[in-house]
């Protein structure tokens, strides 16, 4: 692929039309449908808005590695996480937070999950306040679902 295709709309019309010639309609009809008006705002809303996760360096590192060895797509991982606080299913322990001025380098782990579910899951970590001790976050959530999905006890420093 050419590294700055202007000629996109045309190239994704013509595979459409190679598509259907070859019979098959209803992958040509995906392309269509990113080639209609607001088609490329529906795709890009597939997988959810991009989300950074603040998070210390290497315990980024470590959830990353797992999920790259056990073949896992984080976005995916984070989305399950998040539907079971919400169904009750997972009850995330409360991540230690470090003193002021001593915590390690933190970084994003960036992932995709709709902001729907981002405010499912504040809202039930503030409906489970009580039983969880303090209101949890989607991101607090997340990260622990990560955590305990790849075996990883505390944050890494």
């Amino acid at each position: 692929m050419p590294q700055k295709d202007t000629d996109l709309r045309t190239h994704l019309t013509a595979a459409a039309a190679r598509l259907r010639e070859v019979g098959s309609n209803d992958l040509a009809q995906y392309v269509d449908t990113v080639l209609a008006p607001g088609g490329w705002r529906q795709l890009s809303e597939t997988g959810g808005a991009t989300w950074p996760i603040r998070m210390p360096l290497a315990l980024r590192t470590a959830i990353q590695t797992q999920a790259e060895a056990a073949g896992n797509v984080l976005s995916d991982d984070v989305r399950e996480g998040l539907a079971e606080f919400i169904a009750g299913r997972f009850t995330p322990e409360r991540l230690p937070r470090a003193r002021r001025g001593t915590a390690a380098e933190s970084v994003n782990l960036t992932v995709r999950v709709s902001s729907e579910l981002r405010a499912s899951a504040d809202k039930a970590g503030a409906e489970r306040a009580d039983e969880l001790g303090y209101t949890a976050k989607a991101s607090q959530v997340a990260t622990a679902w990560l955590m305990q999905k790849y075996g990883i006890s505390v944050p890494t420093a």
